[in-house]
């Protein structure tokens, strides 16, 4: 968790950075973002999981026309769980991801814009197996998608992502649909 905390600040930083220098230094609410989001994932079949539903939410921060990082919270329906050691309807059963993204998006001035993505971190497995058990996976994502610019302050973003778990060398996939809101005047 440490490492995840430090990558996204990282990320930030340098995100930051090219912010400022474009922009003489200013900065405003007008770059931060906030986010609901649902969409499918398509677990590896090494999990032996059925794919799911999710939603969540997000924060992020826009530093650039092109650059952006988004921290990312998702839950999963987990109703339809119920072999391999998910009890469906149980309480304590739960699949959660977090994880910090940074996309470059390409064509700033239209209002659809294509853009490619990177993500780290990780999905949280808790189910009863012989008492409440727990699984951590550090997660790395690729993919891309393609922004549409509603008005400066909304967005609609629909992204396809391979997900991989280095640990255990599975290759989920993930698409998704965010819909973002600029604080302040929005993209100007």
């Amino acid at each position: 968790m440490k490492k995840y905390v430090l990558l996204t600040l990282l990320a930030l930083v340098i995100c930051h950075h090219s912010y400022a220098k474009e922009n003489a230094g200013l900065i405003t609410t007008n770059i931060i973002e906030i986010s609901m989001n649902s969409g499918y994932y398509n677990f590896d079949d090494n999990w032996d999981l059925p794919n799911s539903v999710f939603v969540g939410w997000g924060l992020g921060f826009q530093f650039t026309k092109a650059f952006r990082g988004v921290l990312n919270y998702s839950q999963m329906k987990t109703s339809s769980f119920d072999d391999n050691g998910f009890i469906a309807g149980s309480e304590d059963k739960k699949v959660q991801r977090y994880n910090a993204d940074v996309s470059y998006t390409f064509f700033t001035e239209s209002s659809i814009r294509p853009y490619i993505a990177f993500s780290y971190g990780e999905i949280d497995l808790t189910y009863r197996l012989d008492g409440k058990q727990q699984k951590q996976d550090e997660q790395l994502g690729l993919g891309g998608g393609v922004l549409l610019k509603l008005s400066p302050k909304w967005f609609i973003r629909t992204d396809v992502r391979a997900v991989g778990n280095y640990r255990r060398s599975h290759i989920d996939v993930n698409s998704m649909v965010t819909f973002a809101y600029r604080l302040g005047l929005g993209e100007q």
